[in-house]
Formats: structure tokens, C-alpha cells, sequence
């Protein structure tokens, strides 16, 4: 809810969570009905998430055409990844330091690989190894997916792309195959939850057990990273208690997205909803958006 809604709201005496999920009123002044009606769902399910102790959810109607939701996603392929990064803002440009996969091997279990960075030079042939590495998957297998949570990942491949000049094509050509999937983007249009964000950590609720690492959330990570780029205490995961740590967050967010993967194809499959591909035109228009995007930002800095 932006600010500007809560007031409104508060004006037509609409101050609680728990009034906004029992009012009455279809009518808000300056605001739209349909605007409405998605507030007073969201405060119920939230209501009720609260009261009953069970997190809540309700599936949003999509139709095939529109290419929303659950219509974005694939099939399932043995060699899908899921992929997760931790990015150090607080220097000049950033620093990726740290690429995450988890996969399955051949008898199905997940398993989970990583690329570290501590300066420009290991940050460059993390993304090589990276990408080299999702390449040569997917010419193996061009049914794979890489799927990742919100927009960051691919943003930041982009950048790096961008700011070492290598790469380009593998990675032209695994964004204009759509081969990177972006569930965020899946789940705000296909599932009203009762949660108050939509943060992967608020979605575990309803597929996924505690967390036990002690970095709990992307905040953390940046504090534990900080604190060892001050007084290492290792050179190394191996070695560095610090870095473990770090390693044990990332590669329970590339497991919570593989878990998130699953969830949504059960619902996907309880509701009968198919897998919309995209045509030749779109696909081609996509990679050259992202493409000039990247180069403009390229240009800029």
C-alpha cells in the first residue's frame, strides 16, 4: 500500500488492517474501485494469516493470452538452476562477490556450486566461470531454465558484461532464449498472499521450514562481508567462519527458490494452467531491449 492510499483510506475512517479487511465501503474517494478491491483482499487474507496462525493465499485468474503468472512458467528440465548473487555496494561500482547455483545431480538431489570474487580481477573470471558454466548447460540441454528471484541477478550480469566486454554472446543468446526466469515477476501475478511483503523470506512461509544460518536476510550478509573484508578470518569458506556463514545464507536462498519453483507448479498444475510461450517476434524485440538497456547503461558510467 503506498502512502498516498493509506491516507485516503484514513480520511473515509479506514485506520487498521483489521477495518480495511471488514469494511463495507466500495467507495474511497480518489480512489478506484478496482484499487480498492485488491486492498481489502490483500488486508483479509493478512487478517486472517494473523488470526489463524496459517499463512494465506488465494490464486489471481489469468488468461493464457495475457501471459501472466503461472502462464510464465516453464516445464520442469533435470538440468534447471537456480541462482542467487551477494553484491557489496559500498565500494566504487560494487563488487559481485559471491555467484550461487543449486542444481540437481543425477539421482535427483540437489546440489550446490559457488563462484567468489574479492577484487576486479576474481570478480571478472567469476563471471566468465558463471556464464561458461550456464552455457554449456543449456547447449546441452535447451529445455533448461535459470531461475532467480526478482531482478537483481540479471541486472548484474548485464553490468559486468557491460564492464569487461567479455561474454556477450553466451549471454546474448541465454536472454534472448529467455532461458532466465524471474519469479517475482511470476508470483506478484499469479498469487495474492497473506503476507506484508513479498520477499522470498515471507513466501518460505508456505513451502519452506525455519531457516538455521545465522545471516538472515541480504542486510546481514552485507554486515558479516563488511566486517570480514576488515579482519579476514580465513581466505577462504574452507577457512573463514565469516565466509561460511555468508556461503550457508546464499545457498539457502538458491534452495528457498528452487522450494518456490516447486510450490508454484503445484499450483500451477492444481489449476490447470499451461506454460505460454512467447512468439519468435517477442523473444527477438526482448533480447534487443535488454541489450540497448545494458549498453546505455554502459554509456552512462
Amino acid at each position: 500500500m503506498r502512502r498516498s492510499q493509506a491516507r485516503k483510506l484514513q480520511t473515509a475512517g479506514i485506520n487498521t488492517l483489521t477495518d480495511l479487511a471488514q469494511t463495507e465501503t466500495s467507495d474511497v474517494e480518489r480512489m478506484s474501485s478496482i484499487t480498492l478491491a485488491n486492498l481489502k483482499q490483500q488486508a483479509r487474507l493478512q487478517s486472517t494469516s494473523l488470526l489463524t496462525g496459517k499463512p494465506t493465499y488465494e490464486l489471481l485468474s489469468t488468461k493464457p493470452e495475457e501471459r501472466r503468472g503461472l502462464h510464465l512458467l516453464p516445464p520442469e528440465s533435470a538440468s534447471d538452476v537456480w541462482f542467487d548473487m551477494e553484491g557489496y555496494p559500498h565500494i566504487e561500482g560494487g563488487l559481485e562477490y559471491l555467484f550461487g547455483v543449486t542444481y540437481l545431480d543425477q539421482a535427483g538431489e540437489a546440489v550446490f556450486s559457488d563462484w567468489w570474487a574479492h577484487d576486479r580481477d576474481q570478480e571478472r573470471l567469476a563471471f566468465e566461470n558463471l556464464i561458461d558454466w550456464l552455457y554449456d548447460r543449456w547447449r546441452n540441454n535447451p529445455e533448461l531454465h535459470v531461475y532467480h528471484y526478482a531482478s537483481y541477478e540479471v541486472s548484474a550480469l548485464r553490468r559486468l558484461m557491460g564492464r569487461y566486454g567479455t561474454r556477450e554472446q553466451a549471454l546474448d543468446e541465454l536472454l534472448r532464449n529467455q532461458v532466465f526466469v524471474d519469479l517475482y515477476r511470476i508470483v506478484r501475478n499469479a498469487v495474492k498472499v497473506g503476507e506484508p511483503r513479498y520477499s522470498i523470506k515471507n513466501l518460505e512461509h508456505f513451502y519452506m521450514g525455519q531457516r538455521n544460518c545465522n545471516v538472515k536476510n541480504a542486510v546481514q550478509s552485507l554486515v558479516y562481508y563488511e566486517s570480514w573484508l576488515e579482519q579476514p578470518d580465513g581466505q577462504d569458506f574452507h577457512t573463514s567462519s565469516i565466509l561460511a556463514e555468508i556461503r550457508a545464507y546464499n545457498k539457502d536462498d538458491c534452495d528457498s527458490t528452487m522450494l518456490l519453483t516447486g510450490w508454484l507448479r503445484g499450483l500451477q498444475k492444481e489449476a490447470n494452467i499451461a506454460f505460454v510461450q512467447p512468439p519468435e517476434k517477442s523473444r527477438s524485440k526482448m533480447a534487443i531491449s535488454d541489450n540497448a538497456r545494458w549498453r546505455k547503461h554502459c554509456c552512462m558510467t
